[in-house]
């Protein structure tokens, strides 16, 4: 969203929330909004739907990661994203002690 409202003032961030939305889209074969015909219009009004929701087998624990960094704040929508570094710890830290284990 903020790649194209606010593409001049993006910040690395849009590139975190880019890797889990894809991220997402690999794990439930959909993506992150129910677009209906106009995705760059339709990006400012429609809520990111929770992985849960499109896949319930996703791992409380990583379902809860993903949803914490597709969500994004109304009023100032700034993204509430990890670092990279950080995102990748806890990945890894959730498949080290969890076993995830997603077909």
């Amino acid at each position: 969203r903020k790649q194209v409202l606010r593409y001049r003032y993006v910040k690395p961030d849009v590139d975190i929330f880019s890797a889990v939305a894809s991220y997402y889209r690999m794990l439930t074969g959909r993506a992150i909004r129910d677009f209906k015909q106009r995705p760059c219009i339709e990006i400012h009004d429609l809520p990111v739907i929770p992985i849960r929701q499109r896949n319930p087998r996703i791992p409380d624990c990583l379902a809860h990661l993903i949803d914490r960094v597709l969500e994004e704040d109304e009023e100032t929508e700034e993204t509430r994203c990890l670092t990279a570094r950080e995102l990748k710890e806890e990945i890894r830290r959730l498949m080290l002690t969890k076993r995830l284990d997603i077909v």
